[in-house]
């Protein structure tokens, strides 16, 4: 089921564009606004509910100074 994979994948992400956001400091309000996006729309992100575009991760990777390919690992 490719669906329920890709949820799964988004979910996992979302924990770790989470996790760097805590641990930085930032609030999802401050994170949104750094990547021109609503706080809604990064709410989404970080729970799994809404694929990150490719852009979006891209911004949020150089951001937090980590890898593309770091935030589909469990971190």
């Amino acid at each position: 089921m490719p669906i329920k994979r890709d949820l799964e994948l988004n979910k996992l992400v979302g924990q770790n564009v989470k996790h760097l956001r805590k641990k930085s400091k930032h609030s999802q309000e401050g994170l949104a606004k750094l990547l021109k996006i609503s706080r809604p729309t990064m709410n989404h992100y970080e729970v799994g509910k809404t694929t990150i575009p490719y852009k979006t991760l891209l911004m949020i990777s150089k951001l937090y100074e980590k890898p593309y390919e770091w935030f589909f690992n469990e971190n």
